[in-house]
């Protein structure tokens, strides 16, 4: 079995810099959401196939939202002593001293440890783990109440207004739970029978891909307001932001699946690269 301090290694050098947990995310889910719009092309003539095709990439999204916030809970407990203090409290005294001398000689750091006795693969793991952010309410609750005014420009009357998880997508919670029984279920058990419609399909995709992005913005503006007396991100960046109507500040704005899965769009940080994909755009346009 390989070392805890091992796997931690392949995953930071995997992620990159923690404080790019969403960024990750979108691109990650938008790579199996394409695959699976290809797979939907066999959905009448080949039923079996698909149904593996639903399997698959249900196991897919659950690999992306733990990913998610085993990067988001780093990112967290690196920018703030106070949520590193609270972790580190979690761990059972003896079991922490019997392997805190090992790990620190390895070259991990004090998040590090605090993110190997974590684990977020069900809803109770990642509320449990995450409510030390939001104390004395938990994450989830937060989560479920929370209201950010945003743009969603891929739905039609919702350029810009105010969303809440819990209205915007009520059954999120029970979602969340499903992907990680399913997951579990379909990653163990080559013999299921658990066969899954394409409703019930496009509701755990739309919880998954939105609730990760409102967690991000929660935690951007709640430590910019000094919320939990956190340390501020200066460094953390949304997604994307853009400008509103007669909005003086630019706002967040939520990605929908069909805006992940379209071809039209590639990541990039140099400015020139930008600017010659905008003059490429308007070049295909005229």
């Amino acid at each position: 079995m390989r070392k805890d301090e091992d796997i931690l290694k392949q995953q930071k050098l995997h992620r990159g810099k923690a404080r790019e947990f969403l960024m990750n995310f979108t691109r990650n889910i938008s790579t199996y959401g394409r695959l699976m719009r290809h797979a939907m092309q066999i959905q009448f003539s080949k039923p079996n196939v698909f149904q593996a095709s639903m399997r698959s990439y249900v196991i897919a999204i659950a690999a992306c939202l733990e990913t998610y916030f085993r990067d988001f809970y780093i990112h967290m407990l690196e920018q703030n002593p106070q949520f590193l203090t609270a972790a580190l409290e979690r761990i059972p005294g003896k079991e922490a001293l019997a392997t805190l001398h090992r790990s620190m000689s390895s070259g991990m750091s004090f998040p590090d440890f605090a993110l190997s006795r974590v684990a977020f693969r069900s809803a109770e793991e990642i509320d449990a783990n995450l409510s030390i952010f939001v104390r004395p309410y938990g994450f989830l609750d937060t989560l479920d109440d929370y209201e950010l005014v945003c743009g969603i420009p891929s739905i039609p009357g919702k350029h810009m207004g105010t969303l809440q998880l819990g209205v915007f997508c009520p059954d999120w919670r029970k979602n969340l739970a499903r992907i990680f029984e399913l997951r579990h279920e379909f990653a163990h058990d080559a013999n299921s029978k658990t066969e899954l419609d394409t409703q019930e399909m496009e509701s755990l995709e739309r919880s998954a891909v939105i609730l990760p992005q409102v967690a991000a913005y929660m935690y951007l503006f709640r430590t910019q307001s000094g919320g939990n007396d956190g340390n501020v991100d200066k460094e953390a960046k949304p997604v994307l932001l853009a400008l509103y109507g007669a909005a003086e500040e630019p706002l967040p704005v939520i990605l929908m699946i069909s805006d992940l899965v379209s071809e039209d769009w590639q990541v990039t940080k140099n400015p020139e690269e930008m600017k010659k994909l905008r003059e490429t755009k308007k070049d295909g346009a005229s």
